[in-house]
């Protein structure tokens, strides 16, 4: 039998095809490389927000070396300060040993929480005042009522991911508990090819190459409207950061960056008064915002997001804002936008189906009750740049 062998005539244009294939393929990665380490983030147009409130920006679920993180609380706390974060999250598996670390640190707002192991998921708990001294029982409504007894309050993390043994189960429990709408590590997981291909670009850019993991969040939106048609549910975004990769049991790459993934997206809460500095007057008043979801996620990486608001205002002059409750009357009106990339679709939800849309913003007279919610989605893009927690309209 004849092998294969470059100097047969019979094979001579089987191996020009297979280098030519090759050859494409190169010089498309090349092109794909030089288009990925040139990208900036979009420009805004509009008007900046005139709804009266102040912004902060920062990101929650972070793992330290504390757990299972790559990096020391020192560390994410300085790589938080060098994208210009607010504030951050640092939430260790079952414990609050960052508890030291509480407080203001160069201007970052530093909270401590857990994310907690049950027997139906994980818990991400923010606002925990003290350190228990017992364990958490792992069977889900009991932990729900421990973070409650304790001050805190709770989201189900990573609800959707590829593994079994991550996601949520307990969504029959009652509230009040939220959800991680996007979860980093989740959408890492669910990228495949997606992954590799961002892994391989990752160092001429690394934020576009994060860009490239992400994945359209329609099962969670329809889950979170489900929820809401019956009860209060804040929506987060959870980065789930580690700052590490395993490789073996005993390896893992410092991969990718603290400061990559506080860029790609970020947690916008919206307060009556810019921060103030006092450590303590600012925890507070960010951790209500994240309870109460006077919040929304933005896809920073695409293009920055402090600049849209969502409101609903009264003939009267008065003004609500997302993860408030309003008092059904005749004459509310509802007004979504700010500055935001060129062609970007506002899109008004009530009950989970859209009310009104419009590019550049949306101003529209209520029907009356419901729940409403702002997406914002960019053309061609599949992840909403902007997803809003709702204001209700209900007695």
């Amino acid at each position: 039998e004849r092998g294969l062998n470059e100097r047969d005539p019979a094979f001579r244009p089987l191996f020009r095809l297979g280098g030519l294939v090759l050859l494409g393929a190169l010089v498309a990665f090349g092109v794909y490389a030089v288009r990925v380490a040139l990208w900036s983030p979009l420009p805004l147009v509009g008007e900046p927000p005139d709804d009266g409130y102040a912004r902060a920006k920062g990101v929650v679920h972070i793992h330290t070396t504390l757990s299972d993180g790559g990096g020391t609380p020192e560390e994410v706390i300085a790589a938080a300060g060098s994208v210009g974060l607010d504030f951050i999250g640092i939430s260790d598996h079952n414990n609050l040993d960052a508890k030291p670390v509480e407080g203001t640190h160069d201007g970052v707002v530093v909270l401590v929480g857990s994310e907690i192991s049950t027997v139906m998921g994980h818990l991400l708990a923010l606002g925990l005042e003290e350190d228990p001294a017992y364990r958490f029982s792992r069977g889900g409504l009991e932990d729900l009522d421990d973070v409650r007894d304790l001050g805190g309050f709770a989201f189900a993390a990573h609800p959707f991911s590829n593994r079994e043994d991550l996601r949520w189960t307990g969504w029959h429990l009652p509230g009040p508990w939220g959800l991680e709408i996007i979860n980093g590590d989740s959408e890492w997981r669910r990228a495949g090819p997606r992954a590799l291909l961002g892994a391989a670009v990752y160092r001429l850019n690394p934020t576009r190459a994060l860009l490239l993991g992400l994945n359209p969040p329609d099962e969670a939106l329809a889950r979170w409207d489900e929820l809401l048609a019956r009860r209060d549910v804040v929506g987060l975004y959870g980065a789930d950061a580690h700052s590490r990769l395993p490789v073996t049991k005993s390896f893992a790459l410092r991969f990718p960056s603290y400061e990559a993934l506080f860029s790609l997206l970020r947690t916008h809460v919206v307060l009556d008064e810019p921060l103030s500095g006092d450590p303590a007057s600012d925890r507070e008043a960010l951790l209500a915002a994240l309870r109460d979801g006077r919040s929304y996620i933005g896809l920073d990486a695409l293009a920055p997001a402090e600049g849209f608001f969502f409101v609903i205002e009264s003939g009267g002059g008065e003004r609500w804002t997302m993860g408030e409750r309003v008092p059904p009357r005749d004459g509310l009106r509802a007004r979504a936008g700010g500055r935001m990339p060129e062609g970007a679709l506002v899109r008004l939800l009530r009950d989970g189906q859209v009310l009104s849309e419009a590019t550049a913003g949306v101003e529209v007279d209520l029907p009356g009750p419901g729940v409403y919610r702002v997406e914002v989605r960019v053309p061609e893009w599949p992840v909403p740049w902007v997803i809003s927690n709702p204001i209700s309209v209900f007695d």
